[in-house]
């Protein structure tokens, strides 16, 4: 896993802000965790922060937004869309990894000036059978400047 994919929070750090136990070998943990990392190097237009580099309060946000979808993971059957004008809109919510209206506030302080006055358009989509795992989310951003009709980008996708 390259820097820029590797998670913001460590495995403690997930199990410290869930109150439980995190097994090393908990695919929805790592998924949790990466995606929510994915969701706040976005937002914050920083590619490049490792768990090391990242601020506190970014990591505090990983470990909320990870924490949130690691307690509530989705169930049965999950549908697809494509894009946020699709017939049903999958996204962040809907599967619980999310970032607050708040977090995202506080994220666009860290970006480069020039990307400031960008709004998110980033949303995690995920894919489940009723009959379990693996579950394979991604990470779609659309590209600056795109209408309704272009297709997203993939920025991140991870099978659990």
């Amino acid at each position: 896993m390259s820097e820029q994919t590797a998670p913001l929070i460590r495995r403690a750090d997930l199990a410290v802000w869930a109150r439980t136990e995190v097994e090393p070998d908990d695919r929805w943990a790592t998924t949790c965790m990466a995606v929510a990392s994915a969701l706040v190097r976005e937002e914050a237009r920083q590619p490049d922060w490792t768990v090391d580099t990242a601020p506190v309060m970014a990591r505090i946000i990983t470990a909320q937004c990870a924490v949130r979808a690691y307690l509530n993971p989705p169930e049965g059957e999950v549908s697809t869309s494509i894009g946020p004008l699709g017939s049903r809109l999958l996204d962040a919510v809907a599967e619980g990894i999310y970032l607050t209206e708040a977090e995202r506030e506080r994220l666009a302080g860290y970006a480069p000036a020039q990307d400031r006055a960008r709004g998110s358009r980033t949303w995690v989509a995920s894919m489940a059978s009723e009959s379990s795992p693996p579950v394979t989310s991604a990470l779609y951003r659309l590209p600056e400047g795109a209408g309704p009709t272009e297709p997203a980008e993939v920025v991140w996708v991870a099978e659990s």
